[in-house]
């Protein structure tokens, strides 16, 4: 027969700490590591979306100034490619389907403009929560990688809430792509 293997325990080893994902999520000391400076305004919006009592986080006046160049700021990029995708499409079907001028500044009121500002207000109403779940699952992913809490805020430490460099180069890019293109044409 085998014999059976007696549970030894060593005093010396330090105690590990067991991750509970469900506890990082609500974590308020993960999450403020993982905002950084706009923390105080992140945690005031999210409260009572991390406890799962509401569905929305508020308004974000900066993601409806800024547009898709906010979810790059904040180094979402699907969301900036998807959200420019949307954009770009919209923008194609309102002049090749619908004949319309996608800005006319010599209507304030045109289809183009209100479009537009409604898509750029609905930036403004999602932003919050979509950043929310972007850092609910980059805790996760970092949880999942077998790391204790405490490696866990060092790894979010290292890794940096904002990107200026992103939105600033795609502006740029956009500027030049503009230019060239009305001198080519």
């Amino acid at each position: 027969m085998y014999a059976q293997e007696e549970l030894v325990l060593n005093p010396y080893q330090p105690p590990v700490a067991s991750v509970n994902e469900s506890e990082l999520v609500i974590d308020h000391e993960l999450f403020s590591t993982f905002t950084g400076k706009g923390s105080k305004y992140y945690q005031k919006k999210w409260h009572l979306l991390r406890h799962g009592e509401i569905k929305n986080a508020g308004f974000n006046p900066a993601a409806m100034l800024y547009g898709p160049l906010w979810f790059l700021y904040r180094r979402m990029y699907l969301m900036f490619f998807l959200i420019t995708l949307v954009i770009v499409i919209e923008g194609l079907i309102e002049y090749y389907v619908f004949n319309i001028v996608p800005v006319n500044l010599n209507q304030p009121l045109s289809a183009g403009n209100f479009i537009g500002l409604s898509v750029s207000v609905m930036l403004g109403f999602i932003a919050n929560s979509l950043y929310f779940k972007h850092v609910q699952r980059t805790i996760i992913k970092y949880a999942d990688d077998d790391l204790n809490k405490t490696e866990i805020m060092k790894k979010l430490v290292k890794r940096k809430p904002t990107d200026w460099l992103s939105p600033l180069s795609f502006t740029v890019l956009l500027v030049l792509l503009v230019y060239a293109s009305i001198i080519l044409l």
